[in-house]
């Protein structure tokens, strides 16, 4: 029997396998296939990132239309990519090297007794442990105290963000169903299942779910809050490298994980939550980071680099796409405004990037059309869907996003600075102004559904990007102040403290839209049956849980069709059960139908459908006491206050067997 959801031994079989799956999948596959284009560790992950999963999308597109997306098809297409690059003729010295490495790692593990010998000795002459010492002592501030309170604010973060992953089963928000239907719909090679939609995010679902090889439940329960820790390191890292302020990098995630409603308002239970937008947020900075990086040095990594980022956000979410183009549209423009005649160069490159990205962009689209597909009819409408509302009410964040501009612009008119750091000011304080203008007055004036329900989230990323810069203008200012560094560290400290007191530090519970009990059986009934050799009669949340491992079949169903007088589950006017229906039958039967909250903004489009809940459980009690009546293969699987789930097994006949072998 499957363990409680929220043990201990559940929740680490399953957060191992998920864990070993990002591990093949974002790690050591692109060491295979990309070479080395920087010294610096995080900034060399950001770069395999974003590349490796442009390149899963791109083919899990292509091996999805073409029917072949499998395991075994994506390793052999990923070890023809990594393959590659030594297999020509300008490669002769690469593939010397890895030979010679391979004879010497197999030498060295021949004399393994030797070699540990050895540098034992030398170990202990150069008095490793000294050495070690003496650096963190002189060093204390970035060795020690900085990483410690670095990975302080990523735990906090993440036990806010995955504590319904590990104590809940049931998905967040209503979109979470969709999230799981769409990954299991990439799973079976079906695209666009529901109309014409950016399926980038369920393609690496599905490589995740296939590699983890766990229920694809688990992988949408912990991809989701992922999405926001990758968000919080993206920051850290654009802080960190391109402003060379770590305290900085530090401020800017605090606030992005522990702010919490304050900040984010009704967004911030989808920190908890998996959905496209989130996952295309994880990419926005790093991809501004290498769009200024190339202004400045004109890498063609970096060049690169833009190009996938770029790309994978119009793959996955077209208001991410709009606002990663605004702000490489900025860059582009400072460009030209400040490097005269060298300036237009660059720009053309960054140009035909974002033309090529437009147009790969599109091409899902396209793809969809010939299909002859339909656009996602809620997506449609929700882009086309006008509002008349007026401009929102500023709060303290909005008033220290604003302040953190001025400050920003006050540094850059006082003090000395580079160009290099003038490029980096202004575009904070252009792209600050007119992201905080979209938010405010953007939904008014055009009275567009879109802009009044996502402004807030791009100006809240703002919000935490011109706090990172202003902080660090503010100690720009005060750069000669004795034992500034550490005058630092414990103002962000403080900040901290202060940030988790304000917040309550409360974990983030998305609103559900069934009973946990239920998603905990679903998992339990997929346990103890093979794939495909078990239905469940349930309401629609049951169709996305059962996709792809059993069946699904509505009460309704149930109800209209099937004879309870009748033995198993025989169609009325019928002598004999239905074959279509498979052997393990489960039937859900709320006592108290499940609603989200009256104050729920989706409460007023469910309440016709839980009005017919009612009445179908009213209709269901009575079909069960008949069959009861009438047979004595009826179970009760399990029982709570709101929930019963009754089973029913029907032995395999000698032809249902013969059939299962022979296909007829």
């Amino acid at each position: 029997m499957l363990s409680s959801y929220s043990s201990l031994q559940n929740q680490l079989y399953h957060s191992s396998h998920f864990a070993f799956a990002l591990l093949v999948l974002m790690v050591i596959v692109p060491r295979f296939i990309f070479t080395q284009t920087s010294s610096d560790r995080l900034e060399q992950f950001f770069s395999n990132f974003l590349r490796i999963i442009l390149l899963y999308i791109i083919i899990g597109y292509v091996l999805v239309l073409t029917k072949l997306f499998e395991v075994l098809s994506i390793f052999v297409t990923l070890a023809l990519i990594a393959s590659s690059r030594y297999l020509r003729p300008s490669s002769t010295a690469e593939r010397e090297r890895i030979f010679q490495n391979i004879a010497v790692n197999f030498y060295n593990f021949l004399d393994a007794g030797f070699f540990l010998r050895d540098n034992w000795k030398k170990w202990r002459k150069m008095n490793v442990m000294n050495e070690t010492f003496k650096i963190t002592r002189a060093n204390m501030h970035t060795k020690l105290v900085l990483p410690i309170v670095i990975l302080f604010v990523f735990a906090c973060s993440a036990y806010l963000r995955f504590y319904d992953s590990w104590m809940y089963a049931a998905p967040g928000m209503a979109d979470g169903y969709v999230t799981l239907a769409w990954m299991k719909y990439i799973d079976a090679r079906i695209l666009f299942h529901d109309g014409i939609y950016p399926q980038g995010y369920d393609i690496v679902l599905s490589y995740l779910h296939k590699f983890a090889a766990i229920d694809a439940l688990y992988v949408l329960k912990y991809a989701g809050p992922l999405n926001g820790i990758l968000t919080m390191l993206g920051f850290y890292f654009v802080f960190s490298r391109l402003f060379k302020n770590s305290i900085a990098g530090i401020i800017a995630i605090a606030v992005y994980g522990l702010a919490g409603a304050g900040l984010f308002g009704d967004d911030w239970m989808r920190q908890a939550s998996t959905n496209s937008q989130e996952f295309a947020f994880v990419f926005i900075f790093p991809t501004l980071y290498f769009s200024l990086r190339y202004a400045v040095e004109n890498r063609r990594s970096d060049l690169i680099n833009v190009f996938a980022g770029w790309t994978i956000i119009g793959l996955v979410h077209s208001i991410g796409y709009a606002f990663v183009s605004l702000g490489i549209g900025l860059i582009m423009l400072l460009i030209v405004l400040t490097q005269a005649n060298n300036g237009w160069k660059t720009c053309l490159h960054l140009a035909g990037a974002g033309g090529i990205s437009l147009v790969i962009s599109l091409l899902p689209l396209i793809i969809g059309l010939l299909m002859h597909k339909e656009l996602h009819q809620s997506s449609e409408k929700f882009l086309l869907g006008e509002v008349n509302v007026s401009p929102p009410h500023l709060h303290i964040w909005d008033m220290i996003g604003l302040s953190a501009l001025f400050l920003i612009l006050a540094c850059s008119v006082v003090c000395k600075k580079t160009k290099t750091e003038q490029l980096y000011d202004r575009f904070a304080i252009l792209f600050g102004i007119l992201i905080f203008l979209l938010y405010e007055f953007g939904p008014s004036i055009t009275h567009s559904e879109v802009l009044e329900a996502r402004s807030r989230s791009l100006w809240v990323l703002t919000i935490l990007f011109v706090i990172g810069v202003g902080w660090k203008s503010f100690w720009y200012l005060t750069e000669k102040l004795p034992y500034q560094k550490w005058i630092q560290l414990l103002v962000s400290v403080g900040l901290i403290c202060l940030l988790i007191q304000s917040s309550r530090f409360q974990p983030i519970i998305p609103y559900k839209m069934e009973w946990e009990s239920g998603v905990e059986q679903y998992l339990r009934i997929a346990s103890l049956h093979p794939n495909k050799t078990w239905v469940i009669f349930s309401h629609n949340e049951g169709y996305d849980l059962a996709l792809g491992k059993g069946y699904q079949q509505f009460i309704e169903t149930l109800l209209k069709d099937y004879d309870p007088s009748q033995p198993g589950l025989t169609r009325f006017g019928q002598m004999k059960r239905d074959r279509n229906i498979p052997n393990n039958i489960y039937i859900y039967e709320e006592k108290n139908v499940f609603q989200v909250s009256k104050h729920n903004s989706i409460y007023p489009v469910l309440e016709k459908e839980y009005k017919k809940r009612e009445q179908e459980m009213a209709q269901l009690k009575k079909w069960i006491h008949t069959y009861e009546t009438h047979n004595k293969d009826l179970q009760t699987f399990y029982d709570d206050p709101n929930l019963r789930i009754y089973s029913i097994h029907v032995p395999e006949t000698k032809q249902e067997r013969q059939r299962k072998i022979w296909g007829h």
